[in-house]
């Protein structure tokens, strides 16, 4: 499904990103870690098109998508829900989820908001309420909800559980495993690690902009430069 090669860029003439590769298969799931600074954000943002400065090659579902703008990218399927929630806290709950599907307008259906709300119960109980008076686990509730009204195919997910309490963090993973049972392909930077996602079997170790270590979850974190960079052991 999506395929990097070469990916180097970020938000100047010093590069964030150098020569970053990796490949996710249709319905799949891949972790990406690494310490602060590392690059991890900007890998999601020169894959959803928001990075200024990108060199190399960027391959979604077989099609050069390089040269594409960000909503183009999202009209091909992909979302991204960025760190640190940003939801519009002067907007109903329900009119932030009816954003996320800006560019399948004519084709919502109230079936479209019952599965968020089937996902997370708790936002059909808060839909006409602002959502920025909503706690930090309900508004990243709302984030990944706007983002799946989209209808992806690849689901782009930037530390979803930052700042979460571990009941909350727990709640959220659990939405993650659903959601990846329903063939959406996901993207997850997560500075937790992800123990209770057992579909997540493949991980990507990010050094300065640099891929370290990539393979599957159980070899990456037996490796002493993981535990070393990662968990300072």
């Amino acid at each position: 499904m999506l395929c990097i090669e070469d990916l180097t860029g970020g938000y100047g003439p010093r590069p964030v990103l150098s020569g970053v590769s990796l490949e996710l298969a249709e319905g799949a799931a891949l972790a990406v870690f690494g310490p602060n600074t590392a690059g991890k954000t900007s890998l999601l943002r020169a894959i959803s098109g928001q990075l200024p400065h990108v060199s190399g090659r960027i391959r979604f579902r077989g099609e050069e998508i390089s040269g594409l703008p960000a909503h183009a990218r999202a009209a091909l399927g992909i979302a991204q829900v960025p760190e640190g929630r940003h939801v519009f806290g002067g907007m109903a709950v329900e009119e932030n989820l009816l954003c996320g599907a800006w560019t399948r307008r004519r084709q919502v259906a109230q079936s479209d908001l019952d599965e968020c709300y089937h996902l997370f119960p708790r936002l059909r109980e808060r839909r006409l309420q602002m959502a920025g008076s909503l706690s930090g686990g309900e508004q990243q509730m709302v984030a990944i909800c706007r983002a799946l009204m989209l209808r992806p195919s690849l689901l782009l997910l930037d530390e979803p559980s930052h700042g979460l309490a571990p009941l909350m963090v727990r709640e959220v993973h659990a939405a993650i495993s659903r959601i990846l049972k329903t063939g959406i392909s996901v993207l997850l930077v997560e500075q937790n690690l992800p123990a209770d996602l057992p579909a997540i079997r493949e991980g990507l170790l990010l050094e300065e902009g640099r891929v370290a270590l990539a393979g599957p979850m159980a070899q990456i974190t037996r490796d002493p430069r993981f535990r070393e960079a990662y968990l300072g052991v």
